[in-house]
């Protein structure tokens, strides 16, 4: 941390001992403004609380540091990333699938003879699982969640990412959607099972809170409500946080 007024570290302009002498003086030479200034020292930005406004919930009078409904929501979005990733890694679990097991996969190539697109089935070798991508949207996607290697007709070797078995992707609600049947073409097929896999680092709910906390952080400055309505559950959940809103509000 360096100062933009002293040029010093270990300080911000904010509260900068040099930019408050500086202040004081000016103040008690007359100067309105450094008066102004100096009475909002260590304030942020130098507007009083009650005209700050949360670049979250954008309401006034505190900002995202404080603001209740943006800790419920990081907490209501935590805990559906830690469900579906203790979920899926139970579903891979009875799939024997982990590091060093083998599936066979489909890629999607151009024939010439048929004048159209044919689905070549490949061998890979499962050398990573990608847990820390896994949240609610993974279920009835096309989520690529293994990296496998596999080798070519030429003798070369690819690293690609695939589809896990349709069991780990497709809940038994959907299983009939249209959406199923094409995510269910494109999925692999295990050939050769692996030991159970090794409970990873992502699966803690710390990992799924910081996961939640940039990814909100990442969707910019869209109204909370909309990302309430459309990602965690609907107008139930953004009853409860509007009711924390409206209690944040009387607090203040």
């Amino acid at each position: 941390m360096s100062c933009s007024y002293c040029y010093n570290h270990g300080h911000n302009r904010r509260t900068c001992s040099q930019l408050t002498v500086s202040l004081q003086k000016s103040a008690d030479g007359g100067n309105a403004y450094a008066a102004s200034m100096l009475a909002n020292r260590g304030k942020g930005t130098g507007h009083s609380k009650e005209s700050r406004q949360c670049s979250f919930c954008t309401k006034r009078g505190h900002d995202r540091r404080t603001c209740l409904v943006l800790k419920e929501y990081s907490s209501l979005s935590a805990h559906e990333v830690f469900e579906a990733r203790q979920d899926i890694f139970e579903r891979m679990s009875e799939q024997k699938i982990s590091v060093g097991a083998l599936v066979e996969f489909p890629i999607r190539k151009w024939q010439d003879s048929t004048n159209g697109y044919i689905d070549q089935k490949f061998i890979g070798l499962v050398t990573r699982i990608r847990w820390d991508e896994i949240d609610a949207n993974t279920y009835n996607s096309r989520s690529c969640l293994l990296q496998v290697s596999y080798m070519l007709a030429d003798g070369g070797t690819r690293t690609r990412h695939v589809q896990p078995p349709h069991e780990v992707l497709i809940k038994k609600d959907r299983a009939d959607h249209a959406m199923a049947a094409r995510v269910k073409a494109a999925c692999s097929t295990v050939i050769g099972p692996a030991d159970e896999p090794a409970m990873p680092a992502a699966l803690t709910y710390k990992n799924c809170l910081k996961y939640a906390k940039t990814t909100i952080k990442e969707s910019g400055r869209m109204a909370y409500q909309a990302r309430v309505i459309d990602t965690i559950g609907g107008q139930e959940r953004y009853e409860k946080l509007r009711e924390l809103q409206e209690k944040q509000d009387k607090a203040e």
